[in-house]
């Protein structure tokens, strides 16, 4: 499609230098083109766009390029002959439209043909496996300036530790505009999102109302070259994350461009590393005799809870859920240390835990409770691994 010209060409640039193998400064590797014009290989294979802006604002990706209602993402394939081969989906991930062309790259800046249409050329620049690009717009809005930021689609395999930990949703922007947080997740009556990113790929959006869960969204996540992959309900969602600047900025499912504003959720402290991971209470004990788990975490018996898990974050993030079966009942969201040889679960209630004992998957804790009538009780509290 020729309105989206000017976008695959910057693209075309951008990509070129993130490949495997290629240059930073764009210097080509011969290759064996259509037209004999140099390309460089490091621009071979397949790119999204992510992110765009007009003159220093941000636009809609689709807005920037043309598309359709209907059309809510765009790849370019660069071919190791110097071919290329734009596509436009829709929604339900069919293809709405392909276009055919050229391209050539050389010493930071780039040309792509289509047809009898004049080339389009543009300069660009790369950081790992996020591409820049920066183009004229077109005649019909001359001194504009297009800036259009590309991810690599490709497997991506590694999980940057930095991000795992409790962050707070600061803020939502969409295609650069604030969107208060409640109106983007839409999860019940919550005020306050926490995203827990988890070391195995998976993280979870907890809707918060106080420190109370209202709600659970859950999805992966992967990492590469300064890209980020979310993965929710099967869609996959592409961009990249910084954390300097704690913030995550990838192309919705919807063809918006979203930003998330990221703050640490707990403070610094003391934790004791091996605490770290999930556990599900499996026995109880007061003053030395077995008691049942609902006794001790008063679980309503109308609710027909049957287990807690708790997951303590490197960073002093806590979560605890209580679950009737596969089903949510209720949970919370707070912060935990280990500092002086106690245990602090800082919940609606504080939990003091005056010691603990990790001993392969068996986590034991000790703690003080207070009956009706004021008088302590020797509570023994026992998890497994999970």
């Amino acid at each position: 499609m020729r309105r989206s010209l000017y976008i695959i060409a910057a693209l075309v640039l951008v990509v070129g230098l993130v490949g495997c193998g290629g240059s930073d400064n764009g210097d080509p590797v011969n290759g064996d083109p259509i037209n004999g014009d140099p390309i460089d290989q490091a621009l071979v294979g397949e790119w999204q766009i992510f992110e765009a802006l007009l003159d220093g604002e941000n636009v809609a990706p689709g807005e920037a390029m043309g598309w359709d209602e209907n059309e809510v993402r765009m790849t370019i394939n660069f071919g190791a002959d110097g071919s290329i081969t734009e596509r436009l989906f829709e929604s339900d991930g069919s293809v709405a439209d392909t276009s055919t062309g050229t391209w050539t790259a050389e010493a930071g800046e780039f040309a792509i043909e289509f047809g009898d249409e004049d080339p389009v050329a543009g300069t660009y620049t790369v950081d790992e496996n996020i591409l820049t690009v920066t183009i004229d717009a077109p005649p019909e809005a001359p001194g504009e300036q297009l800036l259009l930021r590309w991810v690599r689609v490709a497997e991506l395999t590694e999980r940057d530790q930095a991000l795992v930990r409790g962050w707070n949703v600061s803020d939502v922007r969409v295609n650069g505009v604030d969107v208060a947080p409640a109106d983007f997740f839409k999860m019940g009556n919550a005020d306050d999102f926490v995203m827990a990113v988890n070391d195995d790929g998976s993280f979870v959006i907890y809707a918060l109302d106080g420190i109370d869960i209202e709600g659970i969204a859950a999805g992966s996540w992967a990492t590469g070259g300064g890209a980020i992959a979310l993965i929710v309900d099967g869609a996959i969602m592409l961009g990249t994350y910084s954390i300097n600047s704690a913030s995550l900025t990838f192309l919705n499912v919807d063809g918006s461009t979203v930003q998330f504003g990221l703050e640490a959720f707990a403070p610094a402290g003391e934790r004791d590393a091996s605490l770290v991971g999930q556990w599900e209470t499996i026995s109880a004990t007061v003053d030395g005799e077995d008691v049942p788990l609902g006794l001790i975490f008063d679980w309503a018996e109308e609710d027909g809870t049957d287990r807690m898990l708790i997951h303590f974050y490197p960073d002093g993030t806590v979560v605890t859920t209580d679950y009737a079966g596969e089903d949510l009942v209720s949970g919370e969201v707070g912060t935990w240390n280990s500092d002086a040889g106690v245990l602090t679960l800082n919940l609606d209630e504080p939990v003091v835990m005056n010691a603990w004992d990790v001993v392969g998957n068996v986590l034991t804790t000790e703690l003080t409770l207070l009956d009706d009538f004021g008088d302590p009780l020797d509570v023994v509290l026992t998890f497994e691994r999970i």
